[in-house]
C-alpha cells in the first residue's frame, strides 16, 4: 500500500492549492533503505513544483513559500533532543496546510502578516517523531524495508523531469475525474 500512497501523495502535491485537503507523508526506514534516493526521485519528478530541504525552520518555509503551493519535502528530519520543538513547529505548519488554515505572525516592523499554507508535506527519517492524534490523521507513515545485501545502487533516469511534466499534464487533463 505504501507505493500506492506515495503515488497519491505525488499527485496531490502537484495539485496542492486546488484541493480542499492536502495529505502529507512520512517515509521511515533504517539507514540505507533508500529514503534519500526516494526523495531524490520525487524531487526530480516535482521539478520547480517542489521545495526540498534538510534543514529549515517553520518560519523559513512560510517565508519561502509566501503564497505558493509548492510541495515541501524534508529529508532527514530526525528526532533529536535538541530539535524536537523545531520539528514540531514544522509539523504544525503541515497541519495548517492540510486544510489551508491561516496563520498570523507579527513582523519586525510591527505589522501583522497573514500566511495561508496550501502545500503537501513529505518528511523522511529513520524514525518518525511522536505525533499527536490530529497529525496522525493527516500524515501517512510509509515504511521502507532495508535493501538486500549487494543490491546495486539505483541510478535515476535522466527523464524524470519529463515524467513529472507528463504526470501534471495527465492530472490537468483528467481533473474532472479527480474526486
Amino acid at each position: 500500500i505504501e507505493a500506492y500512497l506515495m503515488l497519491c501523495w505525488l499527485m496531490t502535491a502537484n495539485a496542492g492549492g486546488a484541493l480542499k485537503n492536502r495529505p502529507h507523508g512520512w517515509i521511515v526506514g533504517p539507514s540505507g533503505a533508500g529514503k534519500t534516493t526516494l526523495q531524490d526521485f520525487i524531487e526530480a519528478l516535482m521539478g520547480e513544483w517542489g521545495l526540498r530541504t534538510e534543514d529549515a525552520s517553520a518560519a523559513g518555509v512560510r517565508q519561502l513559500l509566501d503564497q505558493d503551493t509548492l510541495a515541501v519535502m524534508f529529508d532527514e528530519i530526525e528526532a533529536e533532543e535538541n530539535n524536537q520543538d523545531a520539528v514540531m513547529q514544522i509539523v504544525r505548519l503541515a497541519r495548517l496546510a492540510y486544510s489551508g488554515a491561516s496563520a498570523v505572525r507579527g513582523s519586525t516592523d510591527h505589522k501583522a502578516r497573514q500566511f495561508v499554507a496550501r502545500s503537501c508535506f513529505l518528511f523522511s527519517s529513520i524514525h518518525h517523531h511522536e505525533l499527536p492524534a490530529q497529525d496522525r490523521n493527516r500524515i501517512a507513515i510509509l515504511s521502507l524495508a532495508p535493501f538486500p545485501k549487494n543490491t546495486e545502487k539505483l541510478v535515476l533516469p535522466a527523464t524524470l523531469q519529463q515524467w513529472g511534466h507528463a504526470l501534471r499534464r495527465r492530472l490537468v487533463e483528467q481533473w474532472h475525474r479527480f474526486d
